[in-house]
């Protein structure tokens, strides 16, 4: 019996290390970016704020606020029709994500497009952000 539970206790052990040194590895891996992983980031950030600055233009906001923390988020309800105080759901996160969602299928409407555009807005948001910004379509409070 000794020696099954030395066999089941040394198996253990292999798996334990084993593991712990894989889970090192992806640590290792994940907190070393490459350069073009780093550059894409850098370059869909600055893409995110020209077209969101373009947005707020069109919708008669200040187009600078894409660049404040919260207030962007403050200035997209505004624009989507719902209120300010939507911000103060930031402080609640899963109410936050469905406020985000609801806002995603409203923004659409107010632009003159089908509010199935949300879905663009929702899983292609920069494509989508771009597409509002730089289109000929107009801003309808």
């Amino acid at each position: 019996m000794d020696e099954l539970t030395y066999d089941l206790e040394e198996s253990v052990n292999d798996v334990i290390d084993s593991s712990s040194l894989w889970v090192y590895d992806q640590m290792a891996d994940a907190s070393s970016m490459s350069t073009s992983e780093i550059a894409t980031s850098l370059i869909l950030a600055v893409w995110s704020i020209i077209c969101r600055w373009k947005m707020f233009e069109k919708a008669g906001l200040p187009g600078w606020g894409a660049i404040i923390p919260f207030y962007n988020i403050y200035l997209r309800f505004k624009m989507s029709g719902m209120s300010g105080w939507w911000v103060l759901s930031l402080l609640l996160p899963p109410v936050f994500l469905i406020a985000i969602i609801v806002s995603y299928f409203k923004l659409p409407g107010k632009f003159g497009k089908h509010r199935a555009w949300g879905f663009g807005l929702l899983f292609l948001n920069p494509i989508f952000i771009g597409i509002f910004a730089f289109d000929k379509s107009t801003y309808s409070a």
